[in-house]
């Protein structure tokens, strides 16, 4: 591959997904992220992308292995918190010995 080319990647979301979780997921991955109007912009280092809430479609430039994954992981824990927010749960997020993703959860006295 040149040395020039850039990798693009397109990932199709969910009608139901919401802007505001997902700046807030981007953020917390670590990407400068921000909304404006029906387009979600974000960047991390020489990795860039936007959402489009209109068509829900991403288009991440200069992906790197596994960058889809980790928003969609950083995307399903922000929306795991946000629900659990509601009951006055907090979340301890780890990965297992499997590699996989476990959260414990503490949740508020009755």
């Amino acid at each position: 591959m040149p040395c020039d080319s850039v990798i693009t990647a397109e990932m199709a979301w969910a009608s139901t997904t919401n802007p505001t979780i997902l700046v807030e997921s981007l953020r917390a991955a670590g990407y400068v992220a921000q909304q404006s109007g029906s387009v979600v912009r974000f960047s991390r280092g020489t990795v860039s992308g936007d959402f489009n809430t209109t068509t829900c479609r991403m288009t991440i430039r200069n992906a790197e292995d596994g960058t889809e994954g980790q928003i969609k992981i950083a995307y399903s824990k922000q929306v795991v918190e946000s629900q659990g927010k509601r009951f006055g749960w907090k979340f301890d997020w780890k990965t297992n010995a499997a590699g996989n993703l476990v959260a414990t959860v503490k949740r508020r006295a009755s």
